[in-house]
């Protein structure tokens, strides 16, 4: 089914699609695949449907002609099953919800247009990236850190917690491999290297291949009862996203906060990496106790349409979000979830009610590119969400403020980690508490 549009000179609006048709397609018992086309017709094809509705049918051969040799862009959808299509008994809401299905593929690429064509200025000029720092460097440092700073092994890969200035070459590393892995999903600081002035006082946790002798990934993490004795909350990263009040203060003092997590590219396509990353936090907060708490952002890049980031916060706010601890953290720039044209947003908020359904919409809306990863890494572990902020700073990316308990941490996660790390005392602490 095509659906024929009521145009403007500025815009083509559809026409409300004609229920006899539907009803066909639904009797039909076949997929339906959504797609969209991206264009629009020129201001004489607009004029003459304004005259006359048959005006237009009869200019479409013309139109068509004219972008010989030009590109049309379009998006094709997975197709709607007959399953999915049996959800809607309703025809009025089978058609709210296949034209959106429809619109919702052109989203993401109204934004980048918009983006671009309107706020230019925006765009930030990217520096060029610093060059890497010598492998051997790098190997030596690592070398060094291995009495001391190595939690564990596993197979090719060692995972390391060390202090940011007991490592200079490799923290510059990490600088370099953090701007080249952000910038490449659409995030970044745009600046030749990504450090700043909390490198100095955090602990890097690495993923280091000692095979191949390369890092494969890490994590920046912030110990909260330090950093409170020393700076205060203003010595903690989210403080430059949300405003922090005192009611917050015990929490931070058992937090370890962390961000700027990446997974280098050549490494992202093995699910042990990330896998890896996880089990090392995890491992490390285990190992502290008199740290209860995870905290920090989870980034979701400004590559997303608008209509995916409502769709993501909305999604989080009315599951995982804990309003009561959220009182505690306010944004510094709000992130407002604002009408998609074309788009019955709240059909879909209705109806993505779990995250595998919501995974698979963003995954169509986005071409090939889901809820992040993090996020749902989190969730898993049934964290909170209590906080959502844009970041100037770090190309208008959308920041989640997750908070995970790890007393909320499912018990056979912990206990799997202990068995696989050999290591039965990091359950201790579990076992006391029960007692």
């Amino acid at each position: 089914m095509t659906s024929p549009n009521q145009s403007t000179i500025n815009s083509s609006i559809d026409k409300i699609w004609d229920i006899s048709i539907l009803k066909l397609i639904k009797k039909a018992e076949v997929p339906i695949v959504p797609i969209y086309f991206k264009g629009n017709q020129s201001w004489l094809g607009h004029m003459l449907g304004g005259i006359h509705p048959l005006f237009k049918p009869m200019r479409l051969p013309s139109e068509f002609f004219k972008r010989k040799g030009g590109m049309i862009k379009i998006r094709i959808g997975s197709p709607v099953s007959v399953e999915e299509q049996n959800e809607y008994k309703d025809i009025y809401l089978f058609r709210r919800y296949l034209r959106s299905r429809v619109y919702a593929l052109g989203t993401s690429l109204e934004a980048k247009k918009f983006m671009l064509a309107r706020f230019p200025w925006k765009i930030k000029k990217a520096e060029p990236i610093i060059d890497a720092v010598p492998q051997e460097v790098i190997s030596q440092e690592m070398d060094n850190l291995r009495e001391n700073y190595m939690l564990f092994e596993s197979g090719d890969f060692q995972v390391f917690c060390a202090p940011s200035l007991e490592m200079p070459n490799v923290l510059k590393e990490i600088g370099r491999l953090r701007e080249v892995t952000f910038r490449e999903v659409g995030e970044g600081s745009n600046k030749s290297i990504d450090l700043d002035d909390f490198d100095l006082y955090y602990q890097q946790l690495i993923v280091w291949d000692h095979i191949n002798e390369k890092i494969a990934g890490a994590y920046r993490v912030g110990m909260g009862r330090e950093i409170m004795e020393q700076f205060g909350a203003s010595g903690f990263y989210i403080n430059s996203l949300f405003k922090i009040k005192k009611d917050a203060y015990p929490i931070l003092s058992e937090s370890l906060e962390l961000g700027r997590s990446f997974i280098v590219k050549q490494y992202q396509r093995k699910p042990l990496s990330l896998f890896l990353l996880w089990k090392g936090i995890l491992y490390f907060l285990l190992k502290h106790h008199d740290y209860r708490y995870l905290i920090g952002p989870a980034s979701i890049s400004n590559e997303f349409s608008k209509f995916s980031k409502n769709l993501i916060v909305s999604f989080f706010m009315n599951n995982y979000y804990d309003y009561e601890l959220a009182e505690f953290f306010q944004p510094r720039k709000k992130f407002k979830i604002k009408k998609t044209k074309n788009v019955d947003q709240k059909l879909f908020f209705d109806i993505a009610q779990d995250i595998g359904k919501l995974d698979k919409f963003i995954f169509e809306i986005e071409s090939e590119q889901g809820i992040p990863v993090l996020l749902k890494k989190y969730i898993k572990l049934n964290a909170k969400i209590i906080g959502f902020n844009v970041d100037p700073d770090f190309n208008n990316c959308l920041d989640g403020l997750v908070i995970l308990d790890i007393f909320d941490v499912p018990y056979e996660t912990l206990k799997a980690l202990s068995k696989e790390i050999q290591d039965d005392s990091i359950l201790e602490r579990f076992h006391a508490e029960e007692s």
